[in-house]
């Protein structure tokens, strides 16, 4: 009777608490809960309160109670089903399903918008997983608008997001920040990185703790916008903490400090480089890839060349990564530099892409229009186009490759024509001989 009457007082401040835990009385005065199959017994003495008690607030910082197979989601949405106010979910898992799929065919991002507003008012209520998908639609659309929108919804509705939520609320600011088109002004990316610090910011404030994970979408941000500062005490917080980065964390954290921009960061970049591997940190094309782009957006010719020179020979090259190479010398007007990267890359056992022969004959047609009178250029260019075409009928004949961009084939378009323009003596303006949308140097 001790036990019983201590007991049920125990379990109402829990369910009062929000924390609806499956807790039930054992023989022995014993009580038993199990997390993800494994059991855990706690002894109690039956003769106090005060033991009792302990036990609740035990139980209640247990992130898990009730012993079955079901996923942590599942259990939580039938445990919440048709609970109203900000903590509630929705009111079935097929609901649940049915919308984050309409928000992953969602076309704009008024549409998303509209589904966690207009349609589902006094339908069913939503919870995290939702408001994670679209936060996640939206940074696909590369719509700042949007995101933020939906971050007001959530926050004038109380909502109380996961730590894997704000991950992927700070991850979709960091594709904003890149533009649609890998380009984005500066004012759309500070307030994108507006955002997402401000919802990291609000993760720490509602008691999440950052793993890994969050360290690495907050240096991602940080890597998109160049905001060297941020990254740097995010790295020095990880490493207090005693985090053991992996590359794609230390690939982030390098891309923010080189894009960036400044001699000082560009130092701690090439010292960190040499650091991780006294750590056992294999780089790898991702690494290399990144920090070409950043440099690339700088036209810094001598990191280029540093990256060449130190980092692509250790790492395990692919098409991208020669691809970034290309990009970063066209940038610098080293056109006749990008020329042997095919072959180069060919020799390593890497696999071209199409873009790599666009990216070719880019360089064959700024050569060109340089000096029209090298006639062997333009041979040369027919042969790369000659190339891509067969590439293109490969593709469509092999099984299971992917798809080739409809954009690539009109910029390789472009190219063709620009390149019979110039070989017969025609005076092109060089703003339309650059046929990518990239910084180009006026």
């Amino acid at each position: 009777p001790q036990f019983s009457s201590s007991w049920h007082r125990s379990r109402s401040v829990l369910l009062k608490s929000g924390r609806r835990r499956s807790l039930r009385p054992c023989p022995g005065g014993m009580l038993a809960w199990s997390s993800f199959g494994r059991t855990a017994l706690l002894h109690i003495r039956t003769a106090g309160v005060s033991q009792t008690w302990a036990a609740a607030c035990v139980l209640s910082r247990c992130g898990h109670s009730i012993a079955n197979d079901r996923t942590h989601g599942a259990r939580q949405r039938e445990l919440m089903r048709g609970q109203e106010g900000p903590k509630a979910r929705v009111t079935g898992p097929a609901e649940g399903r049915e919308l984050r799929q309409k928000l992953v065919e969602a076309r704009t991002g008024s549409e998303v918008l509209t589904l966690l507003t207009v349609d589902l008012v006094g339908s069913q209520s939503l919870g995290y997983a939702e408001y994670g998908k679209a936060f996640q639609r939206c940074g696909e659309m590369r719509d700042l608008t949007a995101l933020l929108q939906v971050w007001e919804v959530v926050r004038e509705r109380d909502v109380k997001l996961s730590g894997a939520a704000y991950s992927i609320l700070i991850t979709a600011a960091a594709r904003a920040a890149r533009g649609m088109h890998g380009i984005a002004d500066e004012e759309v990316k500070l307030k994108a990185f507006e955002t997402g610090k401000s919802a990291w910011l609000w993760m720490r404030y509602e008691g999440h703790e950052p793993s890994l994970g969050q360290y690495g979408a907050a240096l991602g941000l940080c890597a998109k916008v160049g905001n060297a500062d941020w990254a740097q005490e995010l790295w020095t917080e990880m490493v207090q903490h005693d985090f053991q980065p992996t590359y794609i964390e230390l690939s982030q954290y390098l891309e923010a400090l080189a894009s960036h921009g400044g001699n000082s960061e560009w130092e701690l970049v090439k010292s960190e480089l040499i650091a991780a591997e006294t750590r056992m940190i294999k780089h790898d094309a991702i690494t290399l890839s990144a920090l070409l782009n950043s440099v690339a957006m700088h036209k810094s010719l001598d990191r280029v060349d540093w990256l060449q020179q130190h980092l692509l020979p250790r790492v395990e090259v692919n098409a991208i990564a020669y691809c970034s190479l290309s990009k970063a010398l066209l940038l610098c007007q080293q056109p006749e530099r990008a020329l042997p990267l095919m072959s180069d890359m060919q020799a390593r056992g890497a696999t071209p892409l199409f873009r790599s022969f666009v990216q070719e004959a880019q360089a064959l047609v700024l050569i060109l229009w340089k000096s029209p009178d090298q006639l062997h250029i333009y041979e040369k260019f027919k042969v790369t186009a000659e190339a891509a075409s067969a590439f293109i009928d490969q593709s469509r004949n092999s099984p299971g490759a992917a798809p080739t961009s409809r954009m690539e084939i009109r910029q390789l378009g472009n190219l063709e024509s620009l390149a019979r323009r110039i070989s017969t003596g025609e005076q092109v303006p060089l703003s339309q001989v650059h046929v990518f949308d990239w910084p180009w140097a006026t």
